[in-house]
């Protein structure tokens, strides 16, 4: 009975991306966020709008794994160019801001040289550019300067949930889990696979 249990639980480690991925196709994910790296090249002010249009904004960074995650990726796939990071200067008191209106000094920074806070900062805002040193990768440009950017998508449980029932996007079974060979939203077949795990103590100890 106990290898069944275990045979059952690594059947649902089986990778299920293909047809139940979190994040849009060419988004990639990390935590509870999507991002997308572009290949063409816009203005700060422009990539804003771009990537609004595809339901997200330039990209925060809000911890140390996701500067790693974003630099590793981006030297992967910049080919020597720089993104646009939601990095802009606020224009009072020589402060920089997200692209969500949050302060960039309440989370950890990654300057490559800290900004003059002495200095005039308009028009002013910030790229990843994926060097040696992940922790030493954030940089100043003007803001009209033409560069590929970051999108990121936060992820909401209760948004995935929604997607997933209301679009009833079907999918054979057997593309997530291979033990079926019926027709069904993909995502309502992990909720039931999830209770089955939840249930099967009972199963071994009935009462």
């Amino acid at each position: 009975m106990f290898s069944q249990l275990k045979d059952f639980i690594s059947l649902l480690k089986i990778d299920t991306e293909r047809e139940c991925r979190p994040c849009p196709a060419g988004w990639m994910p990390q935590g509870e966020k999507c991002f997308l790296f572009s290949e063409d090249r816009a203005d700060w002010i422009s990539s804003q709008y771009r990537c609004m249009a595809l339901g997200g904004a330039v990209a925060t960074v809000r911890t140390e794994d996701e500067q790693l995650f974003l630099w590793e990726k981006a030297q992967t796939l910049s080919q020597g160019d720089s993104y646009w990071l939601g990095l802009k200067s606020s224009g009072v008191d020589s402060s920089w801001q997200w692209s969500d209106g949050s302060s960039v000094e309440k989370g950890p920074q990654f300057w490559e040289r800290e900004p003059d806070k002495t200095a005039e900062i308009r028009d002013l805002c910030g790229r990843l550019t994926p060097r040696d040193n992940y922790r030493r990768s954030w940089f100043i440009s003007r803001c009209s300067n033409q560069l590929r950017r970051i999108c990121l998508q936060q992820l909401k449980m209760s948004d995935l949930i929604e997607e997933n029932l209301e679009n009833d996007r079907t999918a054979p079974l057997d593309a997530c889990y291979p033990n079926t060979n019926q027709t069904h939203s993909c995502f309502q077949n992990y909720l039931d696979q999830r209770w089955a795990v939840s249930s099967f103590p009972l199963i071994l100890n009935p009462t």
